[in-house]
């Protein structure tokens, strides 16, 4: 009889079907003289992809919900990885591209000012942010994300407004390169491209 924690580990493996992480990797621009910053990766599947895919001088990544197994895997891989639910940690640290996959909607709704104004700290003048999260329409698979979200993360979530999340981007320095919306199996994907203005 398989356990539900292992359950839900096997169907963690069938997320590149149900996210689109091929869209997401062909717009950052990728250089082996840049720096990468993953925020809330999880298993940190997408750091992986990234280093199979793309070159970069170094990948980092943070979550609060990083096992032991992750951690030992990032370090076989040279990625470095932080167990910490604050970007604090990084300090002064600046990156060439910082991305948020699939965050925003777990994060409370008293905190994403602050969340947002940290990871956009994170970025170099010139450099790329990228977020991709869960889109509240069709109603129809928002709802299936909220009964994904309820079983995999044990959490309700609450969607981030991506015209709310547009207008702040571009009043924090940020231009708005390309924007995208797709349909992958039950989910509803939305995505922003974004570059960080150098000052003048």
């Amino acid at each position: 009889m398989i356990k539900p924690n292992s359950l839900i580990e096997q169907l963690k493996t069938l997320r590149p079907f149900m996210c689109p992480f091929d869209i997401v990797l062909s717009h950052i621009t990728n250089t082996n003289e840049k720096k990468i910053l993953d925020i809330g990766g999880g298993d940190c599947s997408f750091l992986l992809l990234i280093n199979k895919y793309k070159n970069f001088k170094s990948l980092s990544g943070i979550d609060i919900n990083i096992s032991e197994k992750t951690f030992n895997i990032c370090k076989a891989n040279n990625i470095c990885v932080y167990k910490s639910n604050s970007l604090d940690v990084f300090n002064q640290e600046k990156y060439d591209v910082v991305t948020i996959i699939d965050v925003l909607h777990h994060i409370k709704i008293e905190e994403r000012i602050y969340f947002i104004q940290g990871a956009f700290k994170l970025v170099k003048p010139g450099g790329q942010l990228v977020i991709k999260d869960m889109n509240d329409r069709p109603i129809f698979h928002a709802l299936m994300n909220r009964i994904h979200d309820l079983i995999f993360a044990r959490e309700s979530i609450n969607y981030f407004n991506f015209k709310e999340l547009e207008n702040y981007l571009e009043s924090s320095d940020f231009n708005i390169i390309k924007r995208g919306k797709k349909i992958m199996f039950f989910y509803s994907h939305y995505w922003l491209f974004c570059r960080k203005q150098i000052p003048e």
